[in-house]
């Protein structure tokens, strides 16, 4: 008689893939649909981070640009899901090291706080930690919102590249091609990061985009005539890097796939170099980097810093001691130009090993994406984050925070190579195609 009152249970394994569905709706409220929909306009406008929506010359308003505004709209309509996003996530490998390091750079400068200093930097570091922190766990729930992100970037990429080929907005210094007043170096990275997003959306169709997808194809000659005329170097480097370990890591069964892989990618490589030689104004960067080792005032910047490295080694001198130290050497606030130094410099060899202990955690991620699904793009935009992190500024630019969440992903393994057994349920769902 009490058996007949019970219900039957749900099998577990149909418990388990309700909570990681691919298209996320088992587990996301239908509401969270619109902050999908804004955070790829979020990654869109990536490309567009100068553009300012409001002209006001003071205030808060004078930086609200068009890319803060949609990060701020994101966060409204996704923070209602928060708590149960957290608890789904299972990110605190990537989340301790990472909050633990912020906390340290955040004791230090305080500790060295001797004067009033700008915020912005502080802050833009905090807002980037966030966003890392919420990608990771939104894509727990919706595995293909980040696939589809990045690809939308890449859109956002392309559009730039035609507005650049209309002539519209484009500035010139030292024969170098910039747009919207945005960093040469930086629109460099993007239209590099953007054709390999673009390219491998067509050959690996992770979206299921039909045919169609070699659309997409279309624009890569207009941004790689854009990249090369920003005379970036470390955007042409990081760029072939990716072409080369692309065709190098291209998961195939059948050899005349892999050979067509390997020719188009030297056909590729060729068109490459031919259109090198024909930009001037980056080959003759290029052989001046060569001849007399100029990396454009890096290696002074570098050598300058080295006396304050060897006065605070162990937690460095905070963003505060930093600001000091810069303002009184070199007359302003100027950038290292090499993340693993500003590190260094703000948290010391501590601070240093938990960063890197934070990105080792992150490439292994993406590695095992590779291993498990023969997922690429994780691993080829890691070309472009090394060439942040050896001559940018990685902690406050928003992009590279997306690419490392990417790379976690929603990995069906945990990062410990000696756990062998999955760290959630594999989906049995189709891919997801909408945003919702």
């Amino acid at each position: 008689m009490e058996t007949a009152n019970l219900k039957p249970r749900p099998p577990a394994r149909h418990r388990e893939t309700r909570s990681v569905s691919a298209s996320g709706k088992a587990a996301l409220p239908r509401q969270a649909a619109m902050g999908n929909i804004v955070f790829c306009l979020f990654m869109a406008s990536l490309n567009f981070e100068m553009f300012s929506v409001l002209s006001v010359g003071y205030g808060v308003g004078a930086n609200m640009t068009l890319t803060k505004l949609l990060g701020v709209l994101y966060f409204i309509t996704m923070v209602p899901h928060f708590p149960s996003l957290v608890r789904a996530s299972g990110s605190a490998p990537f989340l301790r090291p990472l909050w633990l390091f912020f906390g340290l750079l955040t004791a230090v400068s305080l500790f060295y706080l001797q004067g009033p200093f700008s915020k912005t930097e502080y802050l833009s570091i905090f807002q980037n930690l966030v966003l890392f922190s919420f990608l990771i766990a939104h894509v727990r729930k919706n595995p293909l919102i980040l696939e589809t992100g990045m690809l939308f970037f890449a859109l956002g990429a392309a559009a730039q590249s035609g507005l650049f080929l209309a002539g519209i907005g484009l500035e010139e210094s030292g024969g170098r091609i910039t747009i919207f007043g945005d960093n040469a170096n930086i629109i460099g990275l993007r239209m590099g990061a953007g054709m390999v997003v673009l390219a491998l959306a067509a050959a690996q169709n992770r979206l299921k985009l039909g045919k169609w997808r070699y659309l997409l194809l279309a624009p890569l000659p207009i941004m790689l005539q854009f990249m090369l005329a920003t005379g970036s170097r470390v955007a042409m480097i990081a760029f072939a890097l990716a072409l080369v370990t692309g065709v190098l890591l291209f998961k195939t069964k059948q050899l005349l796939v892999k050979i067509g892989v390997l020719a188009l990618g030297a056909i590729c490589s060729y068109a490459v170099w031919l259109s090198l030689l024909s930009a001037e104004t980056l080959s003759g960067r290029f052989l001046e980097t060569i001849q007399s080792r100029n990396l454009a005032g890096r290696d002074d910047i570098w050598r300058n810093l080295l006396p304050l490295v060897a006065s605070h080694p162990l937690f460095g001198s905070g963003l505060t001691g930093y600001a000091q130290y810069a303002n009184t050497t070199f007359g302003s606030s100027t950038s290292p130009h090499n993340v693993l130094l500003e590190v260094l410099c703000y948290t010391g060899l501590v601070g240093l090993s938990i960063f890197l202990w934070f990105l080792g955690r992150v490439f292994q991620s993406g590695w095992h994406r590779h291993q498990a699904e023969g997922l690429l793009l994780p691993l080829l935009l890691w070309s472009f984050v090394a060439g942040c992190l050896l001559s940018g500024q990685m902690l406050v630019w928003k992009l590279i925070w997306c690419i490392l969440a990417y790379n976690v992903g929603s990995p069906l393994r945990k990062p410990n190579r000696r756990v062998r057994r999955p760290a959630v349920a594999i989906p049995q769902a189709k891919p997801v195609t909408s945003l919702a």
